[in-house]
């Protein structure tokens, strides 16, 4: 089978990471490769999966995410943590 993807077309992957993600985009976590300390630190900041979260802005030089989650509020997170928190694209923030 071909495909052909016009101009205006993209092909948008499944799921990325979460520092990956563009900015102002609801996406829902649907895993966290981390050891199961961060990943049960991680839950308790609301970042989990299932959970919605979206990034609101990036640190210059490589610095942290500034994330806000659906139920826990705003947090930053270092781009190593945001690279192990696979999301799916969702709807842009209101």
């Amino acid at each position: 089978m071909i495909m052909i993807l016009t101009i205006n077309e993209t092909a948008a992957p499944a799921h990325t990471s979460l520092d990956e993600q563009p900015f102002g985009r609801w996406a829902e976590i649907r895993s966290v490769d981390a050891p199961p300390v961060e990943a049960r630190w991680l839950a308790a900041l609301g970042l989990a999966p299932g959970q919605r979260v979206a990034v609101l802005r990036r640190a210059a030089w490589g610095g942290p995410l500034h994330v806000r989650t659906e139920g826990a509020g705003e947090v930053a997170l270092g781009l190593d943590l945001a690279h192990v928190i696979h999301v799916a694209a969702g709807a842009r923030c209101p």
